[in-house]
């Protein structure tokens, strides 16, 4: 019987490199694109919300992964650094 700590840790892996997919994508989006008022429109639209939450899972599951607390820290910084 697998316990319960390996099972979270196979699931945020597996979130982890979904994750990381999902971002590599924004990769090929246009630097143009980013204007101030598409990124103020942004702000109100559900889209972004979700990346910040999925930003959030993700840090948080590295956290756990590595045991290290100090990765949470870096979603503070990315989320701060957005602004």
């Amino acid at each position: 019987m697998m316990s319960s700590t390996y099972f979270l840790n196979s699931f945020l892996v597996r979130l982890f490199r979904v994750s990381l997919l999902f971002f590599g994508c924004l990769l090929f989006v246009p630097v143009k694109s980013f204007s101030l008022d598409v990124l103020i429109l942004l702000a109100c639209q559900y889209e972004f919300w979700f990346i910040t939450a999925l930003n959030t899972v993700n840090w948080a599951g590295s956290g756990m992964i590595f045991g290290d607390i100090r990765a949470i820290s870096c979603d503070e910084f990315t989320e701060r650094c957005a602004y």
